[in-house]
């Protein structure tokens, strides 16, 4: 039998894609108000979350997309899972932003929204984010 001594690390990340029409603050304001209103499961988590979006995303930059996948015809990138996303809301009017969470250290409702389902769509703001596993 071996035995492994020494830090094993199980944590994830995740990515999710926001699409916005108009200003990307007052968007997610407008879901927070929502959410709070409906007094539902998430509705007392909805300020940090939306602390945490704010935090994690970038505008969307093509050129950088394509480094980080290793494409080099932007064609092979908006065929990959990721990029049908984003190719779907540039395509429907959305300015693009993209970001990552990760479950490990940072603050709790970061892990919570890793590892959750966390999707929205109105017809200013959509959030696509497939909990990671």
């Amino acid at each position: 039998m071996k035995a492994r001594i020494g830090f094993v690390s199980n944590s994830s990340s995740s990515s999710f894609v926001l699409g916005v029409k108009g200003d990307l603050s007052k968007e997610l304001e407008k879901l927070e108000k929502k959410e709070k209103k409906s007094g539902g499961l998430f509705s007392s988590l909805i300020s940090s979350a939306i602390a945490v979006i704010e935090q994690n995303c970038h505008e969307f930059d093509e050129n950088e997309a394509l480094l980080e996948y290793g494409c080099e015809d932007p064609k092979e990138f908006y065929k990959e899972y990721e990029g049908k996303k984003i190719k779907s809301l540039l395509d429907e009017g959305y300015k693009v932003y993209t970001g990552s969470w990760s479950d490990d250290g940072g603050e709790p409702i970061e892990a919570v929204l890793c590892n959750t389902d966390f999707n929205y769509k109105s017809k200013t703001l959509v959030i696509l984010h497939d909990g990671g596993y």
